[in-house]
């Protein structure tokens, strides 16, 4: 670990709070409907069922969006185990445009 980096370890028991605010999410999905945002959608092809049904539905709601899949990664790829560089450049194309 170096500089600002969190050990993964420490960040395990914050998982089920995740799928949790994902999955409470969606409740409120309509509201979205009114975003005048450019939004990108990003979700990994190995990603769990209920990540991929919310994206399936935000993407469905929102009226400006990208959404991306990566293939062969999962909802963690961010970070320094998974991919990162794969994700940045998807965000990098994403705003530059």
């Amino acid at each position: 670990m170096t500089g600002d980096d969190v050990a993964l370890q420490n960040l395990i028991p914050t998982l089920r709070h995740d799928a949790r605010i994902v999955l409470d999410a969606a409740d409120g999905l309509s509201a979205l409907s009114r975003l005048p945002a450019d939004v990108l959608l990003l979700g990994g092809s190995r990603s769990a069922d209920y990540f991929k049904k919310i994206l399936d539905d935000t993407q469905r709601i929102l009226p400006h969006v990208t959404r991306v899949e990566l293939r062969g990664l999962g909802h963690n790829s961010a970070d320094n185990g998974g991919n990162p560089a794969r994700v940045a450049r998807e965000l990098k194309a994403f705003f530059r445009e």
